[in-house]
């Protein structure tokens, strides 16, 4: 079951993420390990509000920040974009925003109950909460800092600095809860020890900005995902390339309405943007802004399956080519109307208001 779920969670992410632009990304709540219908994830809107879902019957039964949450309007809520969430304990959850602050909800009471500051104005655009759920760090914009602090008392404990970049992710080792990774748009991932002030950092040089990054379950590797669509795995005790993966073509997807370029030369379509690791370390699951999602066996360094998310197209990004076509019929004569209703031939207005035929219509 934990298999499937892994699946879920890439599944879900790449889908919201490139059909609807409001919603950045969600996370799973701890309950998926225990009981089925008490499954539930989040999405985030541009209002600074997490919205609860009930996976079991599909109804968003909560919202936190504002009244809805039962929260006490602006306070409790984020004033500008959520940009990470976390899960500390099954009743408590994290979310990081660009309006610089950490905010911890209690999912029993529906409320905001503490909100961790820096001691100045920063954004963060990512959020690691240790496997003893005792200490909340978060990555910064700028001035491309991570900042940790004691999740019980909200005492800022450190302020790590050394990427040239802002940090796009954090991630915690699960075998190791002291060690945190975090990766920068700088093109390294760095290693920190929290529990200890005297190590040196280890840092693993990339050619190119990294844009996500996760951990085996065994705490032995780490995968991150570069802009330009490579996928890099890490030995952390040695701290070597173990080999990489070029997915660029296996992520390219589908043409949106407002793009004024192919699917294949939009760049923004080309990399990944979460990934995770199957509950075995086995497999490793990976999406986008794109309408697939594509899993790859490790060991055999191959792509193992790609799954298109939605075959619907009237959701934006599904098909491969999307060809706007203005008609005015008003314009059109009497034979060019006849040969609109015998033969569907589509006309359109060119800049010096001729009326002409589709296929010539795309040169001027």
């Amino acid at each position: 079951m934990c298999v499937c779920i892994s699946f879920i969670h890439s599944f879900i992410h790449s889908y919201i993420s490139s059909r609807c632009p409001r919603f950045a990304f969600f996370h799973f709540s701890p309950h998926y390990y225990y009981y089925y219908y008490y499954y539930y994830y989040e999405y985030y809107l541009l209002d600074g509000k997490i919205k609860l879902w009930n996976t079991s019957s599909g109804f968003c039964y909560a919202t936190l920040g504002g009244t809805a949450a039962g929260g006490s309007g602006a306070e409790s809520s984020h004033t500008a974009p959520i940009t990470a969430i976390e899960f500390s304990k099954s009743s408590v959850v994290l979310s990081a925003s660009l309006d610089g602050t950490i905010k911890a909800h209690d999912l029993h009471r529906y409320r905001t109950f503490k909100t961790y500051t820096t001691p100045t104005p920063v954004q963060f655009l990512c959020l690691a909460i240790d496997p003893s759920g005792e200490i909340v760090c978060g990555g910064t914009m700028d001035p491309f800092h991570i900042y940790t602090w004691n999740i019980q008392t909200s005492r800022l404990l450190d302020v790590y600095t050394g990427h040239t970049g802002p940090v796009s992710s954090l991630k915690f080792q699960c075998n190791n809860g002291g060690v945190l990774a975090s990766a920068s748009w700088d093109g390294t991932v760095k290693l920190w020890d929290l529990y200890k002030d005297n190590v040196q950092t280890e840092s693993l040089q990339h050619n190119s900005d990294i844009v996500c990054l996760t951990c085996s379950p065994n705490g032995k590797e780490i995968c991150s995902g570069t802009i330009r669509g490579l996928l890099s795995f890490w030995d952390i005790e040695s701290g070597k390339l173990k080999f990489e993966l070029d997915g660029r073509r296996d992520i390219i997807g589908g043409r949106k309405h407002n793009d004024r370029m192919t699917a294949s030369n939009n760049s923004s379509s080309h990399y990944f943007t979460s990934i995770a690791y199957s509950a075995d370390g086995t497999c490793l699951l990976a999406g986008g802004n794109s309408k697939y999602v594509c899993i790859y066996e490790i060991s055999q360094q191959i792509l193992l399956k790609k799954f298109q998310v939605t075959f619907n197209r009237n959701l934006d990004g599904v098909l491969d080519e999307v060809r706007l076509i203005l008609i005015y019929i008003e314009k059109l004569d009497g034979q060019q109307r006849e040969r609109v209703g015998r033969f569907g031939c589509y006309f359109c207005v060119s800049r010096d208001d001729r009326c002409i035929p589709i296929n010539v219509c795309r040169n001027y």
